[in-house]
C-alpha cells in the first residue's frame, strides 16, 4: 500500500514551481510507556525548563523514541514598546510588525534537478530567539544611525495568556518506548 501511494504521488507532473516534493511515509503506531507529571510552587517557565531537561535525558538514553509534551500553554514572543517611544521616532505598531516580518521568515528559492540529484534551495532565517529579533532594524534616524527593535523596547518569551490557578502549575510528558 505504501509503495502504491508513493507511485501515485511520484506520478504527479504538475506541481507548483515553488512546491517542495511531498514525502510519503508510513506512520508507526505508538503506545505510551509512562506518563510523567511535574508539579510544584515554581513558575511555569521553571517547570517547563526542568521538564525539558528530563525530556532531553530520556531521549539521550536511546530507549525512548518519542516524547509528547503537554500541560502548559504555548510560548510566544512578546515585543513591548511604549507608545511615546513610537511617537518619538514617528513609528507605528505596523512598522515594528513589518520589520519582524521582513527579517523573520523562510523563503523558498526553488529547485535544482539533475539525473542523480534533487536540491531544494531555501533561505532559513526564521528565529524565536528574542535577542535576534531585538536586533532587527526598523528604520534609520536622520543621521543614518540604524534604529533596532531593542532601541525602542524589549523582546521576550512568555506563555500565551491562560487562566491558571496559583500554586497549581503542572507539566506532563507522555514517553514512548523505542520500537524497532
Amino acid at each position: 500500500m505504501l509503495q502504491e501511494v508513493k507511485n501515485a504521488v511520484d506520478g504527479i507532473s504538475s506541481m507548483p514551481v515553488d512546491a517542495e516534493r511531498p514525502i510519503v511515509f508510513k506512520r508507526r503506531s505508538t503506545t505510551p510507556a509512562i506518563r510523567l507529571g511535574l508539579y510544584g510552587e515554581a513558575d511555569m517557565l521553571r517547570l517547563k525548563t526542568l521538564a525539558q531537561r528530563i525530556e532531553d535525558d530520556f531521549l539521550a538514553s536511546g530507549l525512548m523514541s518519542q516524547i509528547n509534551i503537554g500541560g502548559y500553554p504555548a510560548l510566544e514572543i512578546a515585543v513591548e514598546i511604549k507608545e511615546e517611544v513610537l511617537l518619538r521616532y514617528g513609528l507605528t505598531h505596523t512598522d515594528i510588525s513589518n520589520a519582524i516580518s521582513r527579517n523573520n521568515r523562510d523563503v523558498s528559492g526553488g529547485q535544482l534537478r539533475s539525473d542523480d540529484q534533487y536540491l531544494i534551495i531555501r533561505s532559513r532565517s526564521r528565529t524565536v530567539d528574542p535577542d535576534e529579533i531585538a536586533d532587527y532594524v526598523v528604520t534609520a534616524d536622520p543621521n543614518g544611525r540604524l534604529i533596532r527593535i531593542r532601541d525602542l523596547g524589549k523582546v521576550f518569551l512568555q506563555f500565551s495568556e491562560t487562566q491558571v490557578v496559583p500554586g497549581s502549575m503542572e507539566t506532563g510528558r507522555y514517553i514512548y518506548p523505542l520500537i524497532n
